[in-house]
């Protein structure tokens, strides 16, 4: 299992929407997307899944049905099945996002379909940004997170989460959780124990821990580490971490 995934920018095409697929999983595709400057993604389509994007650099426009939004760095972007929609970049830098299909389309599947003129969101669809999303403290020290997206806002799919985990922090024990979890680093370099393997995480690298599997976290760096956390499906009425003893055994 490759734990440790990164985004590969530069392999992308430097004047088209290019994307390179991140995880393709039982409960969720991660597509990272480069838009250049004046390029647009797929005309106006629609999902048979939710689809969510979380804007890492630059600014998306987008319509949802028949409204128009703009997403800049650190916003959330929920699609519900079957919402027409369309992103382009109107700026004059790339914009890079994640996209995620949940639950994803079954494998040999179309990923969308054109939408018809005429048709508009059946269900909910919207975009939140982190500025306005105030942080809450966990049960672990110096680690914060910022809802973005869970059933209570109508993803019933998946939870999405902003965590900032200060150099302070003891960091998490040893645990596991019912569920597929996937951190995108964004800022510093995450510490994080994952099975028998130590990784050190910089920005732009995906962190894929499936259910069950045991890891900790932590920040060794000096500056504030920042990640998405993706929780697929969401872990609506189950406990989120469930702490376990791991040790390692030595080589014979």
């Amino acid at each position: 299992m490759q734990y440790v995934r990164k985004f590969d920018v530069d392999s992308l095409h430097q004047s088209r929407f290019d994307y390179q697929v991140l995880a393709d999983l039982e409960t969720c595709l991660v597509v990272a997307c480069r838009a250049p400057a004046g390029q647009a993604g797929p005309a106006r389509h629609v999902h048979g899944c939710d689809q969510v994007y979380y804007v890492l650099d630059g600014e998306m426009k987008l319509s949802l049905g028949d409204a128009s939004h703009v997403a800049g760095r650190d916003s959330l972007v929920f699609i519900s099945a079957g919402t027409p929609h369309h992103n382009w970049n109107a700026g004059d830098k790339p914009e890079l996002h994640l996209d995620i299909l949940v639950p994803p389309p079954a494998r040999g599947s179309a990923l969308s379909r054109p939408a018809v003129e005429t048709e508009q969101a059946p269900a909910t669809a919207y975009v939140r940004h982190l500025a306005d999303q105030p942080y809450a403290t966990t049960h672990v020290p110096g680690f914060d997170m910022a809802k973005m997206a869970s059933p209570e806002t109508g993803s019933g799919h998946i939870t999405v989460n902003s965590a900032r985990l200060s150099p302070e922090s003891p960091g998490t024990s040893w645990h596991i959780h019912p569920f597929d979890q996937l951190y995108f680093v964004l800022e510093g370099v995450l510490t994080i124990d994952v099975a028998d393997e130590h990784h050190e995480v910089p920005a732009g690298h995906l962190v894929v821990l499936p259910a069950g599997v045991p890891h900790r976290n932590r920040n060794d760096g000096d500056v504030t580490e920042r990640h998405v956390a993706i929780l697929v499906p969401a872990p609506q009425g189950k406990a989120l971490d469930i702490e376990i003893t791991w040790e390692v055994g030595l080589p014979v």
